[in-house]
């Protein structure tokens, strides 16, 4: 099965990552065990976990799952002009690189335009 890595998260207890197969369910995991995405269940995006850990766990738990950490986006600048593009990182990362960051979107004459917005492309 495979799973897109979407944010890096924190709970009272651990530290994990939000997931998303690929019908679009969401999970939260630590490594070692998933759980369905439930109002019940709090959690935080951070910006960043023990990845090393958090993989070595997943590697060893869940040796038949792929988890892809490339995610494509859709940045929307203040113009109202959008552009897909992707990262290897999270929704998180991507949003601390693009969010607020000056770009030059033109293709043939240049177009100096502030990026508003980051959203995950299915």
């Amino acid at each position: 099965m495979k799973f897109k890595l979407i944010n890096w998260i924190k709970t009272a207890n651990w530290e994990g990552a939000l997931i998303q197969d690929t019908n679009g369910k969401q999970f939260l995991t630590s490594g070692i065990y998933k759980w369905t995405l439930e109002p019940h269940r709090e959690y935080e995006i951070v910006d960043a976990i023990d990845e090393n850990k958090f993989f070595k766990y997943w590697n060893t738990h869940y040796p038949y799952c792929t988890l892809e950490t490339k995610n494509t986006l859709r940045c929307t600048y203040s113009n109202g002009d959008s552009i897909i593009t992707s990262i290897n990182g999270t929704l998180q990362d991507a949003e601390n690189y693009f969010l607020g960051q000056v770009f030059n979107i033109g293709s043939v004459n240049d177009n100096i335009q502030q990026c508003v917005k980051v959203e995950l492309v299915k």
